[in-house]
């Protein structure tokens, strides 16, 4: 039932995290969308409104209600939809692009499964080496004075964001995220990732699996060849003189 929100420039989020309820020890279902980090390509906007029916009109936050609107279908039932957008590019005949974006079901990790306080979301369990993922870290009814702390094995390396961020409430918010972008150095099989609220010693765990990176395929280096009739006459051999 959040507003609908348009984000633009520097509003633009790296990763969303949608969960049904904010209540951490009961999240419910549980999706990500990674929009920024490994092969993922960054949109120029994110929409996040409601998900009114399918034949909506081409703009589609006008016609849900514009800024503001209430992410509901059909006017009362909460349904919500997220729409990206990316700058035109002219492709000339044959010419393709490419465009990634990571959406799936996900989860909230505590050292609790009960724990209401702290949560710890990675925004892939599987990532290879030399990739980028984010690590978030949702806290619920936070008090100032408080901090969180990301702690992480050698196979991984933060890349973006302070290794320990205060925390802040939220006007009319329940919980507020703090967020890093950590890069995958080293394989393994497990490498474990925590987070650590204080003061109170809360800590949430989670792993990741860290594997080898896929390879291209080896370009061939023959060299073609080709048989005497399909080598154009008049080049290295003379043309067929036509008989009348």
């Amino acid at each position: 039932t959040d507003p609908a929100t348009d984000l633009t420039g520097n509003k633009r989020p790296p990763y969303i995290q949608v969960l049904d309820n904010a209540d951490l020890s009961t999240p419910g279902g549980t999706v990500n969308l990674t929009l920024r980090g490994g092969e993922a390509t960054p949109p120029e906007r994110v929409l996040i409104t409601g998900w009114y029916h399918e034949n909506m009109p081409w703009d589609f936050l006008s016609g849900a209600g514009g800024l503001g609107a209430r992410l509901v279908r059909d006017g009362s039932t909460p349904d919500s939809a997220i729409g990206l957008f990316y700058p035109t590019q002219e492709l000339r005949p044959g010419e393709k692009r490419s465009i990634v974006a990571f959406y799936g079901l996900g989860k909230v990790s505590t050292s609790d499964p009960k724990n209401p306080d702290l949560g710890l979301s990675i925004s892939s369990p599987r990532v290879q080496v030399g990739t980028l993922f984010w690590v978030i870290a949702r806290i619920s009814n936070p008090k100032s004075g408080q901090r969180v702390q990301l702690q992480l094995p050698p196979e991984l390396q933060v890349v973006e964001g302070d290794v320990t961020q205060n925390v802040e409430p939220v006007a009319g918010a329940s919980f507020t995220t703090r967020s890093w972008l950590v890069k995958a150095v080293s394989l393994s099989a497990g490498a474990e990732i925590t987070l650590a609220l204080e003061p109170g010693g809360i800590t949430a765990k989670e792993k990741v699996v860290i594997v080898a990176p896929t390879l291209s395929p080896p370009t061939s280096t023959l060299t073609p060849t080709m048989t005497p009739s399909a080598i154009p006459c008049g080049v290295t051999r003379p043309c067929p003189t036509a008989t009348p």
